[in-house]
């Protein structure tokens, strides 16, 4: 799901407002930033003529092209050729402005009005693709060398690589060093957050993300609230959990967003516990939709069954008498346990199945009581926890 400026404004402040370059990385970081601006007179002279903030253009400019002149803002690729990557079929251009007028042209970015912070991050990373969102992670294009960043880069469009970490400095870190630096000012009204009409300042809603988020997830679920992932992301699992939350408090409005009154409410509110769930059974868990239960049932069935195979064709006959004979010398004379395992290896293997099989059973029904105590929030529905 893909936000808007509007819904992820304040999921980008948080994340700005705790943002910080990561130590090691200051002197790259400052590098860059001294990088674009000496390219700053050509980037004035475009927001001259677009409204465009420079330091947005360089930027755009040093993500897609390392501000080299001869790079097609769009995607980097050269000016005199055709561009073969998104945007396809660019070009050529005659000179960077050129190219860079129609990449803020085939973005939409021209005769925009809104140019705050939170929407020129917003616009940054939806100029590189929300890809990242889709994958749940912060997008490096933006919070590279920061601590925000977080493992995991597309190396080529389409080919996303969760163990791969992005060496490129992020564009969140080079307006911290430009602000820092005293190149950049960004107005306070940027980091406001307005009340509603309830009158009560809206910590977080849909589109947000951040620590501030995870912490909310984290509390809404270890209450019983089924909050999704705790991922910092606020999605609808975290909007249905607060909404919930919302009923079962008797606030108002029900609306899925997070308020600031609600923070002293996460301290004393009582774990969502309904008598159904306190009295649920493992079988009760695996039929509302719990696919571990049900796999742990599985193995002690599976386990259960190779063991009796095991003792049906193997231990009949005239194996059992002597199976107790050679118990018996085993006994008396240690020293002949070795040979004797050896030509008997399917009782250890009896052994460890049903080894297996009570492990798995104390797992299934440690599982069932986490659920009625609440430590788990199970995948009971949305009914249980209005």
């Amino acid at each position: 799901m893909v936000f808007t400026p509007a819904q992820s404004r304040k999921g980008y402040i948080n994340l700005f407002k705790s943002a910080q370059i990561a130590p090691d990385r200051r002197p790259t970081v400052r590098s860059v930033a001294q990088k674009i601006l000496s390219g700053r007179a050509r980037y004035e002279a475009l927001e001259h003529q677009t409204g465009i903030p420079w330091w947005f253009l360089g930027l755009l400019h040093y993500r897609e092209g390392n501000c080299k002149w001869e790079t097609y803002l769009g995607n980097g690729q050269p000016l005199s050729k055709r561009t073969t990557i998104i945007p396809k079929g660019r070009g050529p251009f005659g000179t960077f402005e050129d190219g860079a007028l129609d990449a803020l042209r085939y973005q939409g970015y021209l005769n925009q009005k809104d140019w705050s912070l939170p929407t020129i991050l917003w616009r940054i990373e939806m100029f590189n693709g929300p890809g990242y969102i889709m994958h749940g992670i912060n997008s490096p294009y933006v919070w590279g060398s920061t601590n925000h960043q977080q493992r995991g880069k597309y190396v080529k469009d389409k080919d996303f690589r969760r163990d791969v970490w992005d060496i490129q400095v992020g564009a969140a870190a080079v307006i911290l060093m430009l602000v820092e630096d005293g190149h950049v000012t960004i107005p306070e009204a940027d980091f406001a957050l307005a009340a509603d009409a309830s009158g009560d300042p809206v910590l977080y809603e849909p589109g947000d993300r951040g620590e501030g988020v995870r912490e909310v997830q984290r509390k809404l679920r270890a209450l019983g609230y089924q909050a999704g992932a705790i991922d910092g992301w606020y999605g609808e699992n975290t909007a249905d959990a607060v909404a919930a939350f919302q009923r079962r408090n008797g606030l108002s409005p029900v609306d899925g967003k997070w308020r600031k009154t609600y923070e002293p409410l996460l301290e004393t509110a009582q774990k969502i516990v309904p008598e159904s769930r306190a009295k649920a059974t493992p079988r009760q868990l695996e039929a509302s939709g719990d696919w571990i239960t049900r796999a742990l049932r599985a193995v002690r069935n599976f386990v259960v069954y190779i063991a009796g195979l095991f003792g049906v064709t193997i231990g009949t006959g005239s194996t059992v008498p002597d199976l107790i004979g050679q118990t018996q010398g085993v006994a008396s004379q240690l020293s002949g346990l070795g040979d004797w395992a050896k030509g008997h290896a399917w009782i250890a293997l009896i052994v460890l199945a049903i080894a297996v099989a009570i492990v798995a059973e104390i797992a299934r029904q440690r599982r069932a009581k986490d659920y009625q105590h609440g430590d788990y929030q199970g995948p009971y529905t949305e009914e249980t926890v209005q």
